[in-house]
């Protein structure tokens, strides 16, 4: 079988407790999965444009903690207060 190479791309980005979310990566007909891990204690609610901490899935605020999911729609993130930096893969 020949081995197939899938593209990725990586980004850091900071979500503070901005009201509506921080954009973590835009919309991508061409991802297939996302990765968003943690490397801070701040938990982070994931979700759509608006997510807010009662609406969002929780990636609890532990060093190395991630979720992945498959999406091609935007992701956001939201703090309950403060920001924390989180580390984004995503498969193409």
């Amino acid at each position: 079988m020949p081995y197939q190479f899938n593209p990725f791309k990586t980004a850091q980005v900071s979500v503070g407790a901005t009201v509506g979310g921080t954009l973590i990566s835009a919309a991508n007909n061409a991802r297939t999965t996302i990765t968003v891990t943690m490397t801070g204690t701040t938990d982070v609610y994931l979700g759509e444009s608006g997510v807010t901490t009662s609406t969002g899935d929780l990636l609890n605020g532990v060093k190395g903690v991630s979720k992945t999911f498959s999406t091609t729609a935007a992701v956001y993130g939201i703090t309950s207060s403060g920001s924390v930096t989180v580390s984004v893969l995503e498969t193409l």
